[in-house]
């Protein structure tokens, strides 16, 4: 199980701490950021200058089958011990 130090500020970037990020799967943060990212990705529609556009189903299908591929990963990290994040918004 690969581990690493991330960077994490609370209130200012005067009260940084570093938290340990460990994953079998995941060879960084971004890997696992970017499978959180495609997890909440909307199949159907597409942003595009603002306005919802509706993907074609060869788009579809990709983004399922993506999806599909994501939740696999992030369900083994937890089941072989990983560090689960939680984000909580900024604002």
């Amino acid at each position: 199980m690969k581990s690493m130090k991330i960077g994490s500020w609370h209130d200012s970037p005067d009260n940084r701490e570093l938290l340990e990020f460990k994953s079998s799967i995941y060879s960084s943060i971004d890997e696992y950021n970017l499978d959180l990212d495609r997890m909440r990705r909307d199949e159907s529609y597409v942003r595009i200058k603002g306005k919802l556009c509706t993907r074609s189903p060869y788009e579809t299908e990709q983004i399922k089958i993506d999806k599909i591929n994501a939740a696999r990963r992030l369900d083994a990290h937890i089941e072989n011990g990983g560090t689960a994040l939680d984000f909580e918004p900024l604002f």
